[in-house]
This record gives C-alpha cells, structure tokens and sequence, in this order.
C-alpha cells in the first residue's frame, strides 16, 4: 500500500516546514544531498521519492503534521497545487475538492459559471452541484451572472466555493 510510510521514517529522512510547506533532505545518498529542497513538480503537484516510492507532498504535510495520513482528499484552499502550507490544505471529500477549481482553459466569460448566449445576447449563470445543472437565469451584464453563480456557490458548495472564480480573465469580453 502506498501510505505505508510512517512518521517515524518520514521524519528521520525530512524536515517539514509548516510556513512556507517545503521539505528538506536530512540525509544524503542516491541523487540527493542533505539540507537540499526536496521533490519535483510534476502536473502542479510537487511530490517526493522516498524508499522507491513517489509521494505527493501534500499528503505528506498531512502526515507530518497530523501524525496519520488524510483520509480522503486533500484541498490546496488558494489552488496552487505545490503549496504545501499546512494552513492551505484540508480535508475533502471527492465532490468538494472539484467544487474549488481553477477556470477551465476553455471559458471565455473569465468567470466560473458563466457563458454567453449569442441568441439571447446576454449572459447565463449556471451551477452543477449533486450531478446537475441548475440553471440561475440570464442576465444583462456580466457582473450580475457572476454575482448569481457566486450567490449559488456559496449556498451549495459552503468553505468550497472557489473565493477565485471572480477573478476575471484578461480575453474576458
């Protein structure tokens, strides 16, 4: 099993640092000195290999902290996925870890959970929440669909709603 890492080892091979969530080689040996950062990113996500097996440091900050491995998912709060600050991660179920996301590459409205609607010349708020889409209305200006989807978030997804989704994107219409 992958989380079969304990404390113990984890703490005599790293040195976690809370504030700033980076970890330090205590030892050295196969492709890494001692006091050097440790980890790669790779998709975001910075992780570790300790005794041939890869580690995500997120999971790891968990551990050292808590003394156990998170049950469930982890949530990056600020959605930057190589901050392992402990004040930035929590538990998550499935569905709460996705309700706090970036943008998707594809929006064109800079805002979650909204679109424009060629037709109707206005935009439309949506939300997806328990499988489906709940349609918020149309609106005149953007802003008012933003502040629509934003309103549902926080009824719907609670400390998830991503505090982000507002920041609206510079190819914004």
């Amino acid at each position: 099993m992958k989380d079969d890492l304990t404390l113990e080892r984890l703490r005599q091979l790293l040195l976690y640092i809370p504030e700033t969530g980076k970890f330090i080689w205590l030892t050295s040996g196969k492709g890494k000195q001692a006091f050097a950062k440790a980890g790669r990113i790779n998709n975001g996500y910075r992780s570790i290999k300790i005794d041939q097996t890869v580690y995500y440091a997120h999971r790891l900050a968990w551990l050292w902290t808590h003394g156990e491995w998170p049950t469930g998912y982890l949530d990056h709060i600020n959605l930057d996925r190589s901050d392992n600050r402990i004040c930035n991660l929590r538990l998550a179920t499935h569905s709460q870890n996705s309700f706090n996301r970036k943008l998707l590459s594809n929006n064109k409205s800079g805002f979650q959970g909204v679109c424009w609607i060629k037709s109707a010349k206005r935009w439309r708020a949506s939300i997806r929440t328990n499988g489906r889409r709940i349609n918020l209305g149309q609106f005149r200006t953007l802003e008012e669909a933003s502040a629509a989807y934003r309103d549902a978030a926080e009824t719907h997804f609670g400390d998830f709603a991503n505090k982000n989704s507002v920041a609206r994107k510079e190819s914004a219409r």
